[in-house]
């Protein structure tokens, strides 16, 4: 646990060294903020709902930015074979990269905490559904960086790995759209809409945790942590 803890305060510190991560945090606040402002005064609407709309599009574009130089960048220096012979676990570092970048995109949602508050202050939204909205974001975003990892693992070049995370992650949350399943075979919607990210995340955003939803994103999770370890093995054995 220790190994965990000083993996994960170092690669948070490099989060914050790196100019990438203030161009992230600015186009996001300043895109969200642009966006609540038409949603709030323009269309004169106290709702969270548009938020949570708009929010999984932008991770989409954010997250696989970040994880794109979790893995890939240690592969480019060749500074992978050097890590996996330090006295770390290949589970340790791999859940210390996945920690470090969770806790930083965790930081970026919560500096929308103002957008809550606002509505707060100007009407009485149902906060059971706001606090649902974001625990929906944090396992969205979870699986976000899986997937964003995993790819990151997969490749040397950052550009790349930011391409491919970015369309995974947008088809695995367009198959549970509407607007999709409405082209699918009737037999195949529910397999489809099982599978989407975005029609589990709409599930938890409503205000309603069902278990189903969070047991779906902890399945993404564990089944990519599984393939991030085998693909550090194999990385490991060509370089032993």
């Amino acid at each position: 646990m220790k190994n965990v803890i000083n993996i994960t305060i170092k690669e948070v510190r490099d989060y914050f060294i790196s100019p990438i991560a203030y161009v992230v945090i600015a186009a996001f606040v300043v895109v969200i903020g642009i966006l609540f402002m038409k949603d709030f005064f323009v269309d004169n609407q106290a709702d969270i709902r548009p938020f949570f709309e708009i929010v999984p599009g932008l991770l989409i574009i954010v997250i696989p930015a970040i994880t794109m130089r979790s893995w890939a960048e240690e592969k480019r220096e060749g500074t992978l074979e050097i890590i996996s012979t330090l006295p770390v676990s290949r589970l340790e570092l791999i859940l210390s990269k996945f920690i470090s970048c969770l806790l930083f995109v965790t930081f970026l949602i919560l500096l929308t905490f103002p957008i809550p508050l606002t509505l707060n202050l100007m009407g009485s939204p149902d906060n059971g559904v706001i606090l649902a909205g974001y625990i929906g974001l944090i396992l969205l975003s979870a699986s976000y960086i899986t997937i964003g990892q995993f790819i990151s693992i997969n490749t040397q070049n950052q550009i790349v790995a930011f391409i491919l995370s970015a369309i995974i992650i947008a088809v695995l949350y367009l198959f549970g759209e509407p607007q999709f399943l409405q082209v699918m075979p009737i037999s195949l919607r529910s397999v489809f809409e099982a599978l989407g990210l975005g029609s589990h995340f709409r599930s938890v955003a409503r205000g309603v945790i069902d278990s189903r939803d969070v047991l779906y994103y902890l399945s993404i999770i564990g089944i990519l942590f599984y393939f991030i370890n085998k693909s550090f093995e194999r990385i490991r054995r060509k370089g032993s």
